[in-house]
């Protein structure tokens, strides 16, 4: 069974840059765990969520940036769907946002697709695999 560590770290450093040379020499640094987290392979990044009203009206799914799923989802990256085992191919590529962590648009097509799944209201469960860019999703 493989296990898991996730670790969210503050680090703060102290340098001083030469700005004729451009050497950069570390002074201090001081790291901070915000938060941690250890899971097994069978649970690891696997979150539920709520469809709201204006995911569905605006094709997107805000899963955040503190959920397990969200906070692997890089910015600005394609995102590999698999729902209910089935790969989504849809014509434009499905990204995640370019600020927003945790959010991916265009999404639309596949909430029409599956209805059932995606309606206001109901709940997903969600697994993101974030060496292959993957997002599980499943009722």
């Amino acid at each position: 069974m493989k296990k898991t560590v996730n670790i969210n770290l503050n680090i703060a450093l102290k340098l001083v840059i030469d700005s004729q040379s451009d050497v950069v020499e570390v002074l201090e640094t001081s790291a901070t765990v915000l938060k941690a987290f250890s899971t097994t392979e069978e649970t690891a990044n696997v979150s539920s969520h709520i469809i709201s009203e204006s995911e569905n009206k605006y094709g997107i799914l805000t899963l955040g940036a503190k959920s397990r799923a969200g906070m692997l989802i890089p910015t600005s990256s394609e995102i590999t769907i698999i729902v209910n085992g089935e790969e989504y191919k849809p014509a434009k590529p499905v990204s995640s946002h370019k600020h927003t962590r945790g959010r991916i648009d265009g999404l639309t097509r596949l909430y029409r697709e599956y209805p059932d799944i995606f309606k206001a209201g109901s709940e997903i469960r969600m697994q993101f695999q974030p060496d292959d860019l993957m997002l599980f999703i499943q009722k």
